[in-house]
């Protein structure tokens, strides 16, 4: 039939392994993977010529088995002066005569040498292409003379969907709330409200924008240094929430009251805390008056 209805009653037994394998591909994935949790899938030396290999979920090119209890493996033994490595397997297998599968836990026993060995051949191609015996490798078993040495993961392990999600969740970061917070009495002469800006990200992550402005005139003529310093601080204004950890805060000064523009400069004077932003001062290149300064304000941190 060119076009068949798998999942659907037909009125006589229809679906096959193949159905079932070709589902399990196309939505896991049509190489081997062991399947989570895989941490009970472990295998565990008692001597060199024998290891328990343990309980656990593969997927062999689609087809799902299942390892519901420990399998003991035998290993040949080592020979002195030479080396060897070993691969312990999951085994599919299709009996030509009869098309029945099978599944079983072997060992592939690899090439003596006396220089750097080599993994074995094992049984390679697609239980979808047809293969009737394919391996899925899962652990490495390598021999120095009559010595075995620890057991090398060569598995690779499908996560679930749930655990995708999270992920996913992680790496597109998104914003969970954000709001404008007024600075009570923050006006400028014709009447302009300022405050904060904000944004609280799910990773944890925030920043505010704050606009601190004060309409009065202020003469800066105190000298510092090549400068010339304001008697006035501007800052130390509650954020609209109160970081978990001290943020990282950047300032700017301007004369709002002056369009031409007036080059000013903020002077860190008190740092910035979890609850509010720092306090800075007023300097300039020369004397003279700084109309209606405004200290602009960007802090990042952390909310939670």
């Amino acid at each position: 039939m060119a076009v068949e209805l798998v999942t659907g009653f037909s009125g006589t037994p229809h679906v096959t392994a193949a159905h079932a394998g070709a589902l399990n591909a196309g939505i896991i994935g049509a190489g081997m993977y062991a399947l989570e949790p895989s941490s009970s899938l472990t295998l565990t030396m008692s001597s060199s010529g024998s290891a328990t290999l343990g309980t656990g979920n593969v997927v062999i090119n689609g087809r799902h088995v299942a390892l519901t209890t420990p399998t003991a493996v035998s290993f040949t033994n080592g020979a002195q002066g030479m080396k060897r490595n070993d691969l312990v397997c999951v085994r599919y297998a299709r009996e030509a005569s009869t098309s029945v599968e099978s599944a079983a836990a072997v060992v592939v026993r690899g090439t003596p040498t006396s220089g750097t060995p080599s993994d074995p051949a094992i049984g390679s191609g697609s239980v979808i292409g047809g293969a009737s015996v394919v391996d899925m490798p899962l652990y490495r078993v390598s021999f120095n003379g009559i010595t075995a040495g620890t057991p090398v993961r060569v598995y690779e392990t499908r996560g679930t969907i749930e655990g995708l999600e999270e992920r996913i969740g992680r790496a597109t970061d998104h914003v969970v709330s954000q709001g404008f917070t007024p600075i009570a009495g923050n006006r400028t002469g014709d009447g302009t409200a300022f405050g904060w800006i904000w944004r609280k990200w799910d990773s944890g992550v925030a920043e505010v924008w704050g606009n601190i402005v004060n309409p009065n005139d202020y003469s800066v003529t105190k000298p510092w240094g090549g400068l010339q310093e304001g008697f006035y601080m501007m800052g130390e204004v509650s954020y609209p929430f109160t970081f978990k950890e001290v943020p990282v805060e950047t300032a700017q000064l301007f004369s709002h009251g002056q369009p031409g523009g007036c080059s000013v400069w903020p002077a860190p004077y008190r740092r910035p805390t979890t609850a509010k932003c720092g306090q800075y001062g007023i300097t300039r290149a020369t004397e003279g008056t700084v109309k209606s300064p405004m200290l602009a304000i960007h802090a990042v941190g952390r909310w939670k």
